[in-house]
């Protein structure tokens, strides 16, 4: 009785990852046009955290390499050339993907993704490159300042994003959609 009982769980589970590998098989355009919208968003956001430090390099002198408020030009901002990279990306996934749907959903991950991405960086940025780990930060905060550095670069990452970023990302969007839908209606497929 054992014996069938782990036949049907592994048959079960192999035809289980039969058809995941065939979902993703199908949609694999729609993955690898969401990961590099993700990855292309958390780029440009990473390249103005980045950039602050190389344009103000006093900051890391001195040892203040966090900066939530305060001094407005050592806050970590994007760009005018920043959006617009955004907006280019997102025009055109949107004229990629086309179906309204897929766009919505491609945007909600591809954004969690980006944000994710952005905010592992700039902790793995601020606790390694800049040296946080190994400063004096650490015995102050003690046995959680992974942690604390953790949710200061989080909310840093938040600010430079929200709410410009993710409206402006899924307008731009759905606009590259309905422009496609527009000029070559054949690729709606209705």
């Amino acid at each position: 009785m054992k014996e069938s009982a782990k036949e049907w769980l592994n048959s079960d589970i192999r035809a289980d990852i039969g058809r995941m590998v065939e979902w993703l098989k199908r949609r694999k355009v729609e993955i690898l046009i969401t990961f590099g919208w993700g990855v292309a968003v958390a780029s440009v956001i990473i390249a103005y955290y980045w950039l602050l430090y190389i344009e103000h390099p006093e900051m890391t002198q001195g040892g203040s390499v966090i900066v939530i408020s305060g001094v407005p030009k050592w806050t970590p901002r994007i760009l005018p050339l920043g959006y617009v990279i955004i907006l280019i990306t997102s025009l055109i996934v949107g004229a990629l993907l086309v179906d309204l749907g897929k766009v919505l959903f491609s945007w909600i991950v591809s954004f969690f993704l980006s944000f994710l991405i952005a905010v592992f960086w700039g902790f793995v940025f601020v606790w390694f490159v800049l040296g946080v780990g190994q400063s004096d930060y650490v015995l102050a905060l003690g046995s959680n300042a992974s942690g604390w550095i953790f949710q200061i670069v989080l909310l840093i990452v938040f600010k430079m994003i929200f709410p410009i970023v993710p409206v402006a990302s899924l307008l731009t969007s759905f606009v590259g959609a309905i422009i496609r839908a527009v000029i070559q209606p054949s690729a709606t497929g209705a």
